[in-house]
């Protein structure tokens, strides 16, 4: 059963020095990937992975921080495999797309304005996936977890995610059939992400999607599942917000950048050479 094996958990493990903080933190939303490598590991233990061409080759499972003596070693072993951003692939296309329960992961955000969910990142990433750069409200599975948290049903925390078990049996679903054919999968997974004030649509972030092969692979009343999904989307919420306000203070910094170039430029160029330019 693939979401009732190892969950992710909250680990004590620490590396002994401290970590510099990694370039990609600011490219936007490329710090899920490393999230959605670390929950795949812990949901899928035997897919093989493999960094670069001549990397050595782990199965998932050694990535995963246990609560054994080697949590250092495996810790150390996830930061070096996460370090430029870019996860390890899977060796094998034929593991994911015919083997593994869990199709792939994917995170989408929730564009308020716009009404519509933005795909930014999937995981594996040599997945064929996927063909969609967005979803509509109302559409997909995400439409169905959307109109879930219309009607309060994430309200205090009391629904971690949406399960749709044949997705192939939704009426929303249904312009995205030939991609379920295509992707081999039956089953969908959502999780709501939301700022820390409300679980309700005016504090909707975005949502995490699994793709799941069948239905009896999907965590259902799973107790344990439901409080570690919940921890996971808090603590999601509260690192998307922080990423946000990376992302801005980047630009604002980009922005004085060029503007302190240009005035520079400009100080520089008298009358005589600006006519040049405009006469050429």
């Amino acid at each position: 059963m693939l979401l009732k094996l190892s969950l992710p958990v909250a680990s004590s493990a620490k590396s002994s020095q401290k970590q510099p903080k990694p370039s990609f933190s600011i490219t936007p939303y490329q710090f899920t990937l490393p999230v959605m490598f670390g929950l795949y590991c812990h949901l899928q233990g035997s897919v093989k992975f493999r960094k670069g061409q001549a990397g050595k080759i782990h199965p998932a499972s050694d990535y995963v921080q246990s609560d054994s003596h080697k949590r250092q070693e495996k810790y150390r072993l996830f930061a070096d495999a996460i370090s430029d951003g870019h996860p390890p692939k899977p060796i094998s296309y034929h593991q994911i797309h015919k083997l593994a329960p869990l199709r792939a992961l994917g995170y989408f955000s929730w564009e308020e304005e716009r009404r519509c969910f933005l795909t930014r990142r999937v995981f594996p990433t040599n997945f064929d996936f996927l063909s969609y750069s967005y979803v509509p409200e109302g559409w997909g599975a995400l439409g169905l977890m959307l109109k879930d948290v219309v009607e309060g049903k994430y309200k205090g925390r009391n629904q971690a995610y949406t399960e749709i078990p044949n997705v192939k049996a939704e009426k929303t679903l249904i312009p995205y059939l030939q991609e379920v054919e295509r992707l081999n999968y039956d089953s969908i997974l959502t999780i709501p992400i939301f700022k820390p004030e409300k679980s309700d649509i005016d504090n909707l972030l975005g949502a995490f999607a699994f793709y799941v092969n069948k239905s009896e692979n999907l965590p259902h009343n799973d107790s344990r599942l439901k409080r570690c999904f919940k921890k996971f989307a808090i603590e999601m919420g509260s690192k998307l917000i922080e990423h946000d306000k990376s992302i801005r203070q980047s630009k604002a910094s980009l922005v004085k950048i060029l503007q302190t170039s240009y005035a520079t430029k400009a100080a520089e160029c008298d009358e005589d050479s600006i006519c040049e330019l405009l006469s050429k």
